[in-house]
C-alpha cells in the first residue's frame, strides 16, 4: 500500500469519529442537565417530570428501531461512499435548520435582568456545573483507552469473551453505585473500561460472521435492535423511579438486571461461537481472514439487491 493512500485512509478514520460526536453530544447531554431541566420545569410534578424526561430518549430511539434498516440496504445497494455523504449532507442540512431557528429570538429578557443577576446565578449554579463533571468520566476514559483495546484486541483475538467480560463489569458498576459507598470515581472509570471493552470487541466483530454484501444489512439490524432497547428502558427507569421516588437503590438494580441479563447474551454468543469454530475467539494467527478484507471493493460494487440471472 502506499504511503499516500494509507494517509487517505487514516483521514477517512479520523473523519468518521468526528461523524460521532456530534450523535454522543446530543443524547448524552440532557443527563448532566437533568436537574437544570428540572428547576427550569418546576411547575411539573416530579413523577410527571421524570417520565417526560426518560421520554426524551424513547423519542429518538423510536425511529431509528426501523430507519438503520433502511440504512444498511441503501449502503449495502449503493455503496459506503455514496450513502455517507448522503447521510452527512442530511445531517448538515438538519442542523442548519435547528440552529436558525433556535438564534432567531422573538422574547428576549435579558435586558430586564441586568449585569448583576446573571453574576449571581453564575454563582448559584457552580455546584451543579461541579455535580455533572463526573459524568465525564466514563467518556473521556473511553476516549482515551479505546484505540489501544482495538489494537490489542486485533492482536489476541477473543473477542466473543471481552464482550462478556464487558456485560459483567457493568453489573459490578452498578452494585458498587447502589449498593456500597465505594467513591464515585472508581465505578464511572470501570464504566469507561467496560464500554471501551466493548466496542473494541462487539462492532468489530461483525464483517467475521457476515458476508461483505451484507454488512451494512447486519450493523442496521444490530443498531435496530439497539435503538429498542433504547426506547423500551428509559420508560422503566422512569417507572422503577416513581414508584420509590428515589434513584438508589431501586434505579440501580434495574440497571444490574440489565447487566446480568447480557452476561447471559454474552455466555450464548460464546457458546454459539465455541460451536462454530471459535471465529471471534481465535488467536491472531488462527483468525479467518474478513470477508470484507479479500473484498476490499465489496462495499461498493456488489449490490445486496441485484437481481439473479
Amino acid at each position: 500500500m502506499e504511503k499516500s493512500e494509507l494517509r487517505v485512509r487514516w483521514l477517512v478514520l479520523f473523519l468518521s469519529c468526528l461523524l460521532m460526536i456530534g450523535n454522543y453530544y446530543c443524547f448524552d447531554n440532557p443527563a448532566a442537565l437533568k436537574s437544570q431541566l428540572q428547576q427550569h420545569f418546576s411547575n411539573i410534578p416530579n413523577a410527571r417530570y421524570e417520565f417526560l424526561f426518560n421520554l426524551l430518549y424513547t423519542l429518538y430511539s423510536i425511529p431509528n428501531i426501523l430507519l438503520p434498516f433502511f440504512g444498511g440496504v441503501l449502503v449495502d445497494r449503493f455503496g459506503a461512499r455514496v450513502m455517507l455523504f448522503a447521510f452527512s449532507t442530511a445531517i448538515l442540512a438538519g442542523q442548519l435548520i435547528f440552529a436558525t431557528g433556535g438564534n432567531i429570538n422573538c422574547d428576549d429578557d435579558a435586558w430586564k435582568l441586568g449585569p448583576l443577576t446573571k453574576i449571581y446565578c453564575a454563582t448559584k449554579t457552580e455546584a451543579a456545573q461541579k455535580a455533572a463533571t463526573p459524568m465525564s468520566i466514563p467518556y473521556i476514559i473511553s476516549a482515551v483507552i479505546s484505540p489501544f483495546l482495538g489494537f490489542v484486541v486485533d492482536r489476541i483475538g477473543l473477542r466473543a469473551l471481552l464482550a462478556l467480560v464487558a456485560p459483567l463489569a457493568l453489573t459490578a458498576v452498578h452494585i458498587m453505585l447502589g449498593l456500597t459507598v465505594v467513591n464515585l470515581y472508581v465505578p464511572l472509570v470501570l464504566q469507561g473500561v467496560a464500554y471501551s471493552v466493548f466496542a473494541a470487541a462487539l462492532w468489530p466483530s461483525v464483517p467475521y460472521v457476515v458476508q461483505a454484501k451484507h454488512v451494512g444489512t447486519a450493523y442496521g439490524a444490530i443498531t435496530a435492535i439497539q435503538n429498542i432497547g433504547l426506547s423500551l428502558f428509559p420508560l422503566a427507569v422512569a417507572t422503577e423511579f416513581n414508584h420509590d421516588e428515589r434513584y438508589i437503590p431501586g434505579v440501580e438494580l434495574l440497571f444490574v438486571s440489565f447487566g446480568v441479563l447480557g452476561s447471559l447474551v454474552g455466555i450464548a454468543l460464546n457458546v454459539v461461537d465455541y460451536q462454530n469454530g471459535s471465529i471471534l475467539n481465535g488467536t491472531n494467527g488462527k483468525k479467518r481472514r474478513v470477508s470484507l478484507m479479500m473484498d476490499e471493493d465489496a462495499l461498493d460494487s456488489e449490490a445486496l439487491l441485484a437481481s439473479e440471472h
